[in-house]
């Protein structure tokens, strides 16, 4: 079979640059505990929406190393971090217990977001920074924002 591909002929696709940094309005739109390369450790991993302004519809991940194989100091600070961010997440939406990670999914609040630099073989990339309550703990109803939201109910 011939292939002939020629990449001058591909129009370059910016979309995947990083988002500047700044605080965005974003829904939470799915989680997923998964294992690392390290045996033993996980973590969260939550997709976000831009639900409004210049960039809307960008996705951003972000990433709770929540479970660690061991209690180096390392690892103690780095589930330090991410239990505070998880609470952070939890009180900016008012939903402050959870069971499943999926209570989770379709609240909306804001996040301060910056632009890691890239390094070595990794591009630069956007890290959730913090998370902020919209109106007081008490995230938006889906219901009320559903028809400004293009990626889903």
């Amino acid at each position: 079979m011939e292939f002939n591909f020629d990449s001058t002929t591909v129009e370059k696709d910016s979309s995947f640059d990083p988002i500047p940094a700044g605080t965005y309005k974003a829904l939470i739109a799915s989680t997923e505990i998964k294992d690392a390369k390290t045996p033993g450790n996980r973590y969260l991993s939550i997709r976000w929406n831009i639900v409004d302004g210049e960039y809307k519809n960008r996705v951003i991940f972000e990433t709770l190393n929540l479970w660690r194989a061991t209690t180096s100091e390392n690892d103690v600070k780095t589930m330090k971090i991410a239990n505070i961010r998880l609470a952070e997440i939890c009180e900016a939406c008012g939903v402050l217990r959870i069971k499943r990670t999926e209570e989770l999914h379709n609240k909306i609040m804001c996040i301060d977001v910056v632009i890691k630099p890239a390094v070595g073989i990794y591009s630069a990339n956007n890290e959730v920074r913090k998370h902020h309550s919209i109106n007081g703990g008490h995230t938006l109803p889906i219901d009320d924002i559903k028809s400004d939201l293009p990626f889903g109910n």
